[in-house]
């Protein structure tokens, strides 16, 4: 599989870039992803209930929608990107050595940590949104699959490590020492996570990525005359043939934020309180998941420029669906690891696919809102999730609810479905075409295998 892939087709400024946006994510993903995986447990720790667990799981999700719509006002070039995108990644790391201090203030430090943790959130959610529309035009659109799959390779090995360690190390120290000890242990790795953004380089001339042959002088003079037109309102991302792409990428991943979020406050309750999982254990079972994204983001990102981004959006989201309807068969240990191990090898999947179609929906001058807007109701969504969660859990119980996430998943999959359908049916004809006998010759007909992706490429950046 890796082979598929090689290197040598990358541009030296492309190699350069992936290679420090490779470092730079496995030192951030290592921060955010020792930083959300105990938060909740911390909160539990302090003295916490489920309602606040739930409001810290959602409410940074509505702070980071409110603040991504009032970014979206304005669009910004890949390098201002590049530059808000850092500014905001310094603010997020600031913000986290505020959370260890919750113990500070005895029976309102589950209130601090919410509170210190929703915008440490927001500012990550700005860094990250501006990190997408500064990288969207990094690398060509026909290597974005095996590029950023390589690179979620390394990322999810990375947001192993670090979960992992982290679980160990909190049960090394006694409380709350050690919290504090690692989560301003992964405050260092976020600060040096920011050495490397601020080294990346956006190309000077996207449009030079549009396509592997030189442009000639109608192509150079339409492009200069649509530089120098008058930008349209922004309004425009919303309507006609742009509105219905946005909302196309837009409508799946909401319905799946619901579904995945919503088990968010309740995955934690489960463990830490009904099932009396000890640290190492939630680190276990949270990095099983993380590791099985790195095994699918190789995968899945050479599927993905094989198949498109839609149909192996589709079938991820299936298999997300899948995973949450038996979450809750078993309390065994191991049952539970090879449960969130599929869910983490489907996940990587559904982020690979979701994140190329939106940097791939819009015209590139609305790029930046583009990203913004689909964000804006990404974090919405997020938001409302855990809500549902600690709502259906308080009502319905642990089993009813896992399955109210399955259906908001399957809903996704059904949506992701409608758009690839052709995607799939061109995969399926070339298949056929490979197996049908040459009537001449009695040998299979040689059909191209570049079909498929070709198709998922085209569909994906209508």
């Amino acid at each position: 599989m890796i082979g598929s892939f090689r290197i040598g087709l990358l541009t030296p400024s492309e190699r350069k870039n992936m290679v420090i946006a490779t470092i730079e994510g496995c030192l951030v993903v290592a921060a955010v992803q020792i930083l959300a995986g105990f938060a909740s447990v911390y909160v539990l720790r302090l003295g916490g209930n489920l309602q606040q667990v739930g409001l810290l799981t959602s409410l940074p999700f509505l702070l980071n929608a409110a603040v991504l719509a009032l970014s979206a006002a304005v669009s910004v070039s890949a390098k201002q990107a590049l530059r808000l995108s850092l500014a905001s990644a310094v603010a997020h790391r600031i913000l986290m050595a505020l959370v260890p201090l919750a113990p500070l203030f005895g029976a309102a430090a589950p209130w601090w940590v919410i509170a210190a943790y929703s915008v440490t959130a927001a500012a990550m959610s700005l860094s990250s949104t501006y990190w997408t529309a500064a990288v969207s035009d990094m690398f060509s659109p026909q290597k974005r699959g095996r590029v950023f799959g390589i690179r979620s390779v390394f990322t999810g090995i990375a947001g192993f490590l670090a979960t992992l360690s982290g679980g160990f190390l909190l049960d090394a120290f006694s409380f709350p020492v050690n919290f504090s000890i690692t989560f301003w242990f992964a405050t260092a790795f976020g600060v040096a996570g920011a050495f490397f953004l601020a080294r990346l380089e956006p190309p000077s001339d996207p449009d030079a990525l549009e396509a592997d042959a030189p442009l000639d002088r109608a192509s150079i003079a339409a492009n200069a005359r649509r530089k120098s037109a008058p930008a349209a309102h922004w309004g425009a991302i919303f309507r006609g043939e742009a509105g219905r792409s946005f909302f196309a990428v837009t409508a799946p991943l909401t319905m799946f934020n619901i579904g995945f979020f919503l088990l968010s406050p309740i995955m934690n309750v489960y463990y830490i309180e009904d099932l009396e999982f000890s640290n190492s254990v939630v680190g276990l079972l949270t990095s099983s998941f993380v590791l099985a994204q790195v095994v699918g983001s190789l995968i899945w990102g050479t599927l993905i420029d094989r198949w498109g981004n839609h149909v192996v959006a589709f079938a991820t989201t299936a298999g997300m669906a899948l995973q949450s309807s038996i979450l809750w068969i078993s309390p065994s240990v191991l049952f539970l690891a090879v449960v969130q191990g599929f869910g983490g090898f489907c996940f990587a999947g559904f982020l690979l696919g979701s994140f190329n179609m939106i940097i791939s929906t819009g015209e590139r001058k609305y790029r930046s809102q583009t990203v913004t807007w689909v964000n804006v109701f990404g974090n919405f969504s997020a938001f409302v999730g855990p809500l549902l969660g600690t709502m259906a859990l308080t009502l319905i119980g642990f089993a009813p609810s896992f399955f109210l996430a399955t259906a908001f998943r399957a809903l996704s999959s059904l949506l992701y479905y409608r758009t690839a359908r052709s995607d799939l049916n061109q995969i399926l004809n070339n298949r056929l075409k490979l197996r049908r006998p040459n009537r001449r010759s009695g040998l299979p007909a040689r059909a191209p295998v570049e079909g498929a992706a070709d198709g998922g490429r085209s569909h994906a950046s209508s």
